[in-house]
């Protein structure tokens, strides 16, 4: 196993054994913080120019891992609401090159059962490893995760990392694409 997933591996022990025992729906989903930890599974680009990079991607090709701790900021209804949290990670980016990202995100988390919740959101932040030391980035997402036990959910999350930035810079060579894996746990 790469040190990455050991980390994932060790994080995912560590919310099973550290987490309190309450279940989210029992205590109101409103209260408290939630914490995810995600490790990159599939990765593509928007770039079919002939002749481009070998962009490093592929089934668990960029490897890596990412926490987001969050918590509720504002409730639309009895299963919907608005999270904020801070995220940061580590991960081998498309053009073979260790990133290092932190920064802030926001989601609409909505539960469409008691277990199944689905959620939007985006991160916004700086991130290394690319064309300048620290350049700004914002990835936004959408993901679903389900309850498996009391303490802990299991998700899947689609991310969209733009190459440019809003104000026109390029950041990387092409849009990439991210699926990813998730553990989390309320607390």
């Amino acid at each position: 196993m790469s040190k990455f997933t050991n980390i994932f591996v060790l994080c995912s022990f560590a919310l099973l054994f550290f987490t309190t025992n309450s279940n989210a729906q029992d205590n109101g989903i409103f209260n408290g913080s939630k914490l995810t930890v995600g490790l990159p599974l599939y990765v593509t680009h928007s770039d079919d120019r002939p002749r481009t990079r070998d962009w490093n991607d592929g089934w668990l090709e960029n490897e890596g891992i990412f926490a987001d701790l969050s918590w509720p900021v504002y409730a639309f209804n009895q299963s919907t609401m608005l999270r904020a949290g801070v995220t940061g990670g580590v991960f081998d980016n498309s053009i073979f090159r260790t990133s290092v990202f932190l920064g802030g995100m926001a989601e609409i988390e909505t539960f469409a059962t008691q277990d199944l919740s689905f959620n939007i959101g985006t991160y916004a932040g700086g991130i290394t490893g690319y064309a300048h030391s620290l350049s700004p980035a914002v990835a936004p997402y959408i993901g679903t995760a389900y309850s498996v036990t009391d303490k802990i959910d299991l998700g899947l999350r689609g991310l969209w990392l733009p190459a440019k930035t809003f104000a026109g810079g390029d950041i990387a060579e092409a849009d990439a694409y991210v699926a990813t894996f998730t553990i989390g746990t309320r607390f």
